[in-house]
């Protein structure tokens, strides 16, 4: 096989004239302009995830806040009831965690009494 004097001046004269210059400097701009993309797209998410943190404690610092008064009211008007003889309804108040836990057991002892009744044959579903 021949090469041509022609294409083998004209290759060298690419590579080595600007050609491959040209080449390195357009690839190295591109990694450039990726990257460049990349971090102001990873700034914008940073920068999102910033303002959404920073709502959330504003609306957690409200929430205390709206909680610590009302707190403060109940305890008030409790203490006021109290020292006029009057028994505050409920007297003893009950958590919302053990709430929770003595409907779980009413529901439960519901079911058990129902499921006696089913059995027996009093109560037909």
């Amino acid at each position: 096989m021949k090469i041509d004097p022609g294409v083998t001046q004209t290759l060298v004269t690419f590579l080595t004239g600007g050609g491959l210059i040209a080449l390195i400097t357009a690839a190295v701009r591109g990694f450039r302009t990726v990257r460049t993309g990349a971090l102001s797209s990873t700034r914008a998410v940073v920068r999102d995830l910033v303002t959404a943190r920073n709502e959330a404690e504003d609306r957690l610092d409200h929430a205390l806040t709206e909680r610590d008064f009302w707190r403060g009211v109940a305890g008030n008007y409790s203490y006021q009831l109290s020292s006029r003889g009057i028994t505050p309804n409920p007297e003893n108040p009950v958590p919302p965690k053990q709430s929770a836990a003595m409907q779980q057991a009413q529901r439960t002892e519901r079911r058990r009494k129902r499921d006696e009744l089913e059995d027996s044959g009093e109560i037909i579903l």
